[in-house]
């Protein structure tokens, strides 16, 4: 008797799960069609902003997926692509002014990258840019035993030794002699909030961290060659 009461209440769930299941599923598209919607809304804003159709200097849209998420993080990103001859290496490589969107559950925002790319952009990329290009790419993570990523576009890293991971924006071949600079951003309220304050503001790719003694070097060059360092020490939280 009991195994057939068993069987009568499955049946009865089924139907009720299974309406769950497909308005959940809805659900999920309405999201990522508005997150779509506004991703392509703040896209436009800053394509527009920055170039305009009736001038020469028009540039491709490449539009940039990331297979997985990253800190919980799905990832978009629009990037414009230069046009600098002097400075490129090959035509394909992908690197440029980028809008990268992050999304997870409830929490969105998106950052704004003069310098967006990563080791696979610029140097494996070996499709023809064009406008409205779209790329589903694979995460390149960084390494558990270093605090920057030279070949990841962005990463968490607790750079300020408070425990938690603040967000870090690659910045590709910024600084010194060709390295990457990194904009650090503390997520909190879901916003992302750039810290602009020493030395944050100034890390480079050969900055070096002590997590032991809470300290931060960063080398430092003048105008004339001159090559000096800059020690940073934690005092309080």
């Amino acid at each position: 008797m009991k195994k057939i009461l068993y069987f009568i209440l499955i049946m009865f769930l089924c139907p009720i799960q299974s309406c769950d299941r497909k308005r959940q599923a809805s659900e999920q598209e309405m999201k990522d069609s508005l997150a779509a919607a506004n991703f392509m809304k703040c896209a436009k804003s800053l394509y527009n902003t920055l170039y305009d159709d009736d001038v020469e200097c028009y540039e491709p849209r490449v539009f940039i997926k990331y297979r997985q998420p990253v800190n919980g993080y799905d990832v978009t990103v629009m990037c414009l692509p230069y046009n600098y001859t002097y400075d490129k290496e090959r035509e394909t490589e992908i690197w440029g002014n980028a809008l990268l969107y992050f999304e997870k559950e409830d929490n969105r925002f998106y950052i704004y990258n003069e310098s967006f790319s990563d080791s696979v952009l610029y140097y494996v990329n070996e499709q023809e840019v064009r406008d409205n290009m779209i790329l589903e790419l694979d995460y390149l993570p960084k390494s558990k035993n270093e605090y920057l990523s030279h070949n990841s576009p962005f990463f968490f890293s607790d750079v300020d030794f408070d425990g938690e991971e603040e967000l870090i924006i690659n910045n590709w071949r910024c600084g010194t002699r060709y390295c990457n600079t990194y904009d650090v951003y503390k997520i909190t309220n879901n916003e992302a909030k750039r810290l602009i304050v020493e030395p944050f503001n100034k890390i480079e790719s050969h900055a070096e961290f002590d997590s032991i003694n809470k300290t931060i070097i960063l080398n430092c060059y003048n105008g004339h060659r001159e090559s000096y360092y800059k020690k940073y020490k934690q005092i309080n939280k």
